[in-house]
């Protein structure tokens, strides 16, 4: 039977007040139940008794003659006692029940506001989640004890459990609530419990049984003219559709979500579909369009006063200041982020704010203070019981032991990753860690070891949908064969990657595939096409907004002009990317542009301007703490000196780049500075002969 903890429980469908009035008759026999059966309790223990005694006194007394109506004088005696127990017991669960019963129904006012304040699931305090545990026992016991509870509760309860983050124990009070919801013919409901499944569906990444649990509360939210809930079903249909890569689908869903809520004045959902709609245009690249519309959300969230939406609006405007390569106007959009969120408490949002401001340290090359800032947010994932973040603040750090060259330590982040995201089954993130772990294994030169990480990965991708990220995990699997010489084998993977980008629109995925094709053209000395290649990315990265994208085409173009012998043009494509990292703040680009720039200072014969870029490049790459420029940079020096025939200074600088790559096992650079090391000696030994 159904216990009503909610009083404005509506039933649906036909006949519901009188349902309704039935299940509230059903609830008072229910709580007087043990007034009608206690005689029967008693007749039967009587009947017992009259039996067991009449027993015992013909086997051990046979020589008494026991009248009938002693009998049943003692039987009746004796049988109060256990109906006396039984009946206590019987009482006393009630009791119980009805005390467990009046605690749940006076917990909900206090756990909906909780929910209501606390939609992110992980700003709730210790104390509160402690509270939650309780009322889900409760409910747990309740129902442990026959007794139903109503959907509108249920939902409640589930919705507790996930800000708890027990996604299984939410799971179970939603598919609950639907059960109930179903029998009583509640579609509102119904529709409600669906979209509540069908969003723990694509958080664990079954995006198929998600889409069709959304489908179905859609059927029902248009058919019953829920126009709220068909607006919010047509949202979570659009996050799966940019889940699985389908940016068009995506961005329609979205739009007519939209329109919903403008036709019905909800200025939160709005805010909500402008997000939504900006994520759409930053996953194909387009930054300017995505300002404009997380612009548009955050203007509405200051309307209505939700300093959250506010927060999180300006994290999604500086990320993408931060990805147009604006670094300063980024920084002090996280800055004004984490400003609200300590004066709110939002520490999620304080974490989030912690680890961006930690990616715009590591793009100015102070990888301390990025580790640093980057353990801070772990520490507060941590501490809110956020594993997924946890799981990706884990990564950032890895990426700083990579960026300075310990390959072991920043494998040991990466699996600790990967343990968590196995753990709380999230297979998009697993299939990241498992990139991540891939990247370690290329850059020491184990491209086998790297092939294998990168294929589960891409499998992984490939199972659940994500169309985009599986074409990236391509693009890296095209590079990781071209280094093992399968040239056919990368262009093959490299233009695959490449199809699916271009079907979906995503520019940045267009931009990384071009960039990959376009070396190994260079490399094949096909210049003309390379040069084509690298105007493609160009035109790209100026549409997207991407200073920082325009910088590396531009420095690719440089490259092109050089192989061709125009050393002017080549200049000035080195400049106009010098020009823009000095702007954006992009001190590794700087420092590659000043190296490139010695390059074609050194082929003019100008060795005393080449050594100078060198050695500028030389000491950003030691500020930022890149092993690998630094190496770059030594083994350029060596190569002034050896054209000045100075064959001891450039020993020495190949020896130290020599050092630096072996440290951190770059195979390919190693072979180049013993070759160089060989040549010196060469020439040392020549030049001791003539003497």
């Amino acid at each position: 039977m159904i216990y009503e903890l909610n009083t404005d429980l509506k039933i649906g469908g036909l006949g519901g007040a009188t349902r309704l009035m039935k299940l509230r008759k059903l609830n008072l026999i229910a709580q007087n139940t043990v007034l009608f059966w206690t005689p029967v309790l008693y007749f039967v223990q009587f009947a017992a008794c009259f039996e067991g005694i009449g027993i015992i006194v013909e086997v051990f007394f046979p020589d008494y003659n026991i009248s009938t109506t002693q009998l049943v004088a003692v039987s009746a005696c004796v049988a109060i006692f256990p109906t006396l127990f039984i009946g206590m017991k019987v009482i006393s669960a009630k009791q119980t029940n009805q005390e467990l019963v009046k605690e749940l129904v006076e917990a909900m006012p206090w756990l909906k506001e909780l929910i209501s304040a606390n939609s992110d699931p992980n700003e709730i305090t210790p104390d509160q989640d402690e509270e939650i545990e309780k009322i889900l026992n409760i409910s747990e016991t309740i129902s442990g004890q026959g007794i139903g509870i109503d959907p509108s509760t249920e939902i409640v309860l589930g919705d507790a459990a996930k800000l708890a983050g027990n996604t299984g124990r939410a799971n179970q009070h939603f598919q609950q609530a639907l059960k109930v919801s179903r029998e009583l013919c509640d579609m509102k409901n119904t529709a409600i419990s669906l979209n509540k499944i069908g969003n723990i569906s694509s958080m664990l990444g079954d995006y198929e049984e998600a889409e069709r649990l959304h489908n179905e509360s859609l059927k029902i939210e248009r058919e019953t003219n829920d126009r709220k809930g068909e607006a919010q079903s047509l949202n979570n249909l659009g996050n799966i559709a940019l889940s699985k890569g389908n940016l068009e689908e995506g961005e329609r869903l979205h739009i007519e979500s939209l329109e919903i809520k403008q036709d019905i004045g909800d200025k939160k959902g709005q805010a909500q579909s402008f997000n939504n709609l900006g994520n759409v245009a930053n996953s194909r690249g387009d930054y300017e369009k995505a300002k404009q519309l997380y612009e548009k959300s955050l203007n509405l969230e200051k309307e209505i006063g939700n300093k959250k939406g506010e927060a999180a609006s300006l994290i999604n405007l500086g990320t993408i200041a931060r990805m147009s390569g604006e670094t300063s106007k980024s920084e002090k959009l996280y800055k004004k982020c984490l400003e609200i969120s300590l004066e709110s408490g939002f520490l999620y949002l304080e974490g989030v704010s912690l680890n961006n401001l930690g990616n715009i340290s590591k793009i100015k090359g102070d990888l301390d203070n990025a580790q640093e800032l980057y353990s801070k947010s772990l520490e507060i994932f941590r501490k809110i019981g956020d594993r997924k973040r946890e799981s990706f603040a884990l990564i950032d750090i890895g990426s700083i032991y990579l960026s300075k060259g310990d390959f072991d330590g920043a494998e040991l982040w990466f699996r600790d990753s990967l343990d968590i995201k196995k753990e709380i089954s999230d297979r998009s993130g697993e299939a990241v860690s498992l990139s991540h772990i891939g990247a370690v294994a290329r850059m020491r030169g184990d491209l086998d070891e790297a092939q294998k990480l990168y294929r589960n990965s891409q499998i992984i991708f490939n199972e659940i949908g994500e169309v985009s990220d599986e074409a990236y995990t391509l693009t890296h699997l095209g590079i990781i064969a071209y280094a093992k010489g399968m040239i056919e084998e990368s262009e093959k993977l490299l233009n695959q990657s490449l199809a699916i980008q271009r079907e979906i629109g995503h520019l940045q995925g267009i931009s990384f595939a071009l960039l990959n094709l376009g070396i190994i053209a260079a490399d094949e000395a096909n210049y003309d096409e390379a040069y084509g290649i690298y105007e493609e990315c160009l035109d790209i990265a100026i549409e997207r907004g991407d200073l920082s994208g325009e910088s590396s085409a531009l420095n690719n173009l440089g490259t092109i002009a050089d192989h061709k012998g125009d050393l002017v043009k080549a200049k000035n494509f080195y400049q106009r990317s010098l020009a823009i990292t000095r702007k954006i703040g992009d001190r590794d680009g700087e420092a590659l542009a000043l190296n490139n720039l010695g390059v074609i200072a050194k082929k003019k014969g100008d060795f005393d301007r080449a050594e100078l870029l060198y050695r500028n490049a030389l000491g950003i790459y030691r500020d930022i703490n890149s092993p690998s420029g630094e190496a770059l940079c030594l083994s350029n020096l060596g190569n002034v000196y050896f054209s000045r025939s100075d064959f001891d200074e450039a020993e020495m600088y190949y020896r130290d780049s020599l050092a630096i790559d072996a440290e951190i096992g770059n195979k390919s650079a190693v072979k180049k500075s013993l070759h160089n090391i060989e040549l010196v000696m060469d020439k040392k030994d020549s030049k001791f002969e003539e003497e």
